[in-house]
């Protein structure tokens, strides 16, 4: 029995659209309306009514201070590769040294430059 693909992706395509078509007839007949849905999207803490609003703007310093976090972590996730090599003696151990150093250099320089932006104080 020869099938066409084309009458099957049309098949999937319709039930597709009564699929959706469905859903959404379906949450217009039975969702909630007016003050009901405000109530519904209200931010709850711990069960208890919030207090004041929970729009409020933070400090640029607090997502500096984040992403400078991130870099020396992800970056010093890249040295693992390196001491494991270097414990286990399988390459120059020379070259290994000099290349861990030259990466232990540049995270150095990073966090003098973000020191001296004044990246790091906290206020």
């Amino acid at each position: 029995m020869h099938v066409n693909p084309y009458a099957v992706l049309a098949l999937v395509l319709v039930l597709a659209l009564v699929y959706v078509g469905g859903a959404l007839i379906a949450a217009r007949l039975f969702g909630e309306r007016g003050r009901e849905l405000a109530r519904k999207h209200q931010a709850v803490e711990c069960s208890s009514t919030p207090m004041g609003d929970a729009r409020i703007q933070f400090k640029v310093g607090y997502y500096l201070f984040a992403l400078v976090f991130m870099v020396f972590d992800v970056e010093a996730l890249f040295l693992f590769p390196a001491v494991k090599a270097l414990a286990e003696g399988d390459t120059d151990t020379g070259i290994l040294m000099l290349e861990i150093a030259t990466f232990v250099a540049v995270l150095f320089l990073a966090l003098i430059y973000a020191w001296r932006r004044k990246v790091l104080e906290w206020q």
